[in-house]
């Protein structure tokens, strides 16, 4: 199992978010789909501005004891 897992990742990470997709487009809509989609995004980038910035190993970095 481990094996199909390392030789064929990309194309089974691409099907679970494809299925992903389609349940929320069933269940929810279009337009709240893609409003979900483009706040993943966002939040993906915003995450990863932080992270580039340092932002993040501040903010962990000032825990109340």
């Amino acid at each position: 199992m481990n094996e199909v897992w390392e030789t064929h990742k990309g194309p089974i990470i691409g099907a679970l978010a494809g299925l992903l997709i389609a349940l929320l487009m069933l269940t929810l809509g279009f337009f709240k789909t893609v409003l979900i989609i483009v706040f993943v995004i966002l939040g993906g980038f915003v995450g990863w501005y932080a992270t580039a910035h340092g932002w993040i190993d501040i903010f962990l970095s000032n825990k109340r004891k």
